[in-house]
């Protein structure tokens, strides 16, 4: 199953989570492994435009996930397994997780919108799609003709009535 993150990394970081059920730990595993999957479609639909989707090249181990993408997907994954185990209203309410989400909507827009960069477990910039991968389009800083001041104040030219009038005659 693709994932950026292990159950086990998630356990660690919620160890509250029942361990024990009808089915032994293999209902935590299969809850993580549920948002495993919703978090590797969101990451990967939300860097498509950036980079090459999946990381790490389809094997998925660590060392080929790139240390922040594991950290966005541990922080989701996180995140929503504990608001599935333990509902909003229920007694055990710890606002702790909701940093983790806001920590990883925060990073991921930052990857999104190229204001940081992301690096292999080496360090090395992982290089963006090139640049025969991504769409032109005509309308990069394109000026509107009449970008001079608001339409609501434009008036017409006594002098193009006259051309006007003159052309007709």
């Amino acid at each position: 199953m693709p994932s950026y993150a292990s159950p086990s990394d998630i356990v660690a970081i919620l160890p509250g989570l029942p361990q024990v059920g009808e089915g032994g730990s293999s209902d935590t595993v299969a809850l993580i492994d549920q948002h495993n999957r919703r978090a590797f479609a969101l990451i990967n639909g939300k860097l498509a435009k950036r980079y090459e989707v999946p990381f790490g090249g389809g094997t998925h181990t660590a060392l080929d996930i790139p240390p922040q993408i594991r950290q966005i997907a541990e922080e989701y994954v996180s995140f929503w397994t504990y608001r599935s185990s333990f509902p909003k209203d229920s007694v055990v309410i710890n606002e702790w997780t909701e940093t983790l989400k806001e920590g990883a909507v925060a990073d991921l827009e930052m990857l999104r919108n190229a204001e940081i960069d992301l690096v292999d477990v080496n360090g090395a910039l992982i290089t963006e799609r090139g640049a025969a991968s991504k769409i032109d389009t005509t309308t990069i800083d394109f000026k509107p003709t009449f970008d001079e001041s608001n339409p609501l104040d434009w008036q017409i030219d006594p002098d193009k009535l006259d051309q006007l009038d003159g052309e007709r005659q």
